[in-house]
């Protein structure tokens, strides 16, 4: 696969969610939902497919930011879609925010991958249900951002006890060594 075609297939994913972010707002949610479920597709085609490039590091940079960037458009679209409260949307996308600076530091600090529980996986698939299930009632897209505010959190606690529990197994050693 050509770097051509990963900046294809990474343009057309960047697409498909603003395109479902456009439809979750007209109140759409099964065309939102499949518009970005193709977006996710579409991008985990493009992460697959680029194993076999050259320079790792500049595709792993672009793999992760359109990552990224597609998991903000599809929840930034689900929070505006409807009549949610700002505090809601304000909350859970300063948590996003949060969580990605916090697993970046730790994964640098560690010198490690630090895995987490629902990841930017789980997280677009819970936008993605959200918006599927607002076909039925639009109260499912709050209580989906309930349900990401919860995840963010889970992971953020599950960092926090990754590194609190790596510091008392350093000292433990260090401890030992001293002995």
């Amino acid at each position: 696969m050509k770097r051509v075609y990963l900046y294809l297939i990474t343009g057309l994913s960047i697409i498909a969610g603003a395109a479902s972010a456009y439809f979750i707002n007209t109140g759409n949610g099964l065309s939102a939902a499949l518009a970005g479920l193709a977006g996710f597709l579409f991008l985990e085609y493009g992460k697959e497919k680029s194993i076999e490039l050259k320079n790792r590091k500049q595709v792993k940079a672009l793999n992760s930011t359109s990552t990224t960037l597609l998991e903000v458009v599809l929840i930034g679209g689900l929070l505006a879609s409807q009549s949610l409260p700002i505090k809601l949307s304000v909350a859970v996308l300063s948590s996003l925010v949060f969580v990605k600076a916090l697993k970046s530091n730790s994964e640098n600090f560690l010198n490690t991958d630090v895995s987490l529980r629902f990841d930017q996986r789980g997280r677009v698939i819970t936008a993605l249900a959200a918006m599927a299930l607002s076909i039925f009632n639009p109260y499912y897209i709050f209580i989906g951002a309930w349900v990401l505010l919860g995840s963010v959190i889970v992971d953020t606690a599950e960092i926090l006890y990754d590194l609190q529990d790596r510091s008392e197994k350093s000292k433990l050693k260090n401890r030992i060594m001293s002995n």
